[in-house]
């Protein structure tokens, strides 16, 4: 169900995309390469991996950015795009300590938009990994597909968990 237990993020960029995403702004060109170095370096961790669909995780509060880098990113591989869908709001994860608290804010949270037929291999895209959650609860709704994350940063957590 869920391949990557840690997903590869695209840190070197992560000045640049955090004023991007805060500014209202696309992702910068540099991240959208690196993701597709990343995702085609022959002796990476998506090595020998062909995707059936790309998929990206509803924002909390960040409007299209994750929704328009997949759909970059999506064009760019020549995939076809599934953006999940929030049918209830959530607070950002970042805003829990727990893992128990982060896992129940985002139970049941998505959805998978009409008429999507569930691919057999997904690249599932978002922007931050904190605790991997949110991830996991999209893994959860797309099986039996096996499902690979990607995110633009990982946050680091000074001194709690």
């Amino acid at each position: 169900m869920y391949e990557a237990l840690r997903t590869p993020a695209l840190r070197r960029h992560d000045k640049q995309r955090t004023r991007a995403k805060y500014g209202g702004l696309p992702a910068p060109r540099e991240v959208l390469d690196a993701a597709c170095s990343a995702l085609r370096d022959p002796d990476g961790v998506f090595a020998g991996i062909s995707f059936d669909a790309l998929c990206s995780m509803p924002s909390t509060r960040s409007g299209r950015f994750v929704a328009d880098f997949a759909a970059s990113l999506a064009a760019a591989l020549e995939l076809p795009l599934i953006e999940l869908e929030k049918h209830r709001e959530t607070r950002q994860q970042k805003n829990f300590r727990s893992r128990l608290l982060k896992q129940r804010n985002v139970q049941g949270a998505f959805r998978l938009p009409p008429d999507v037929s569930i691919p057999t291999r997904v690249l599932l895209i978002d922007d931050v990994w904190d605790s991997g959650e949110s991830m996991k609860e999209a893994a959860r709704l797309l099986r039996p597909a096996q499902v690979f994350p990607l995110t633009m940063a990982k946050t680091r957590h000074i001194g709690g968990t």
